[in-house]
């Protein structure tokens, strides 16, 4: 995956979303403070703002979802749901 840096995500994401360099720059710090160093988050870690970012963002085509499933022990099926750069 290549590097993705503050500036870079913060034009993709004025561009995409039609918005103004200080939004854009907000949005692109709220998910380069999510991610980290890691290629990949989970769902569970996001509040109910970041995850409507996020959404929007996978519609633009800047983030990817994945989803795992884990066997519980009592025979349920437990979903865990990553987010990604695209």
């Amino acid at each position: 995956m290549p590097l993705v840096t503050l500036n870079a995500l913060a034009k993709t994401i004025q561009r995409k979303l039609n918005v103004d360099e200080k939004e854009a720059r907000r949005y692109a710090e709220i998910v380069m403070d999510m991610f980290g160093y890691d290629d990949c988050i989970i769902d569970n870690m996001l509040d109910h703002s970041d995850r409507r970012l996020f959404y929007r963002l996978e519609s633009e085509g800047i983030l990817i979802t994945r989803r795992d499933e884990a066997l519980l022990c009592d025979g349920t099926n437990w979903r865990i749901r990553y987010w990604e750069f695209e």
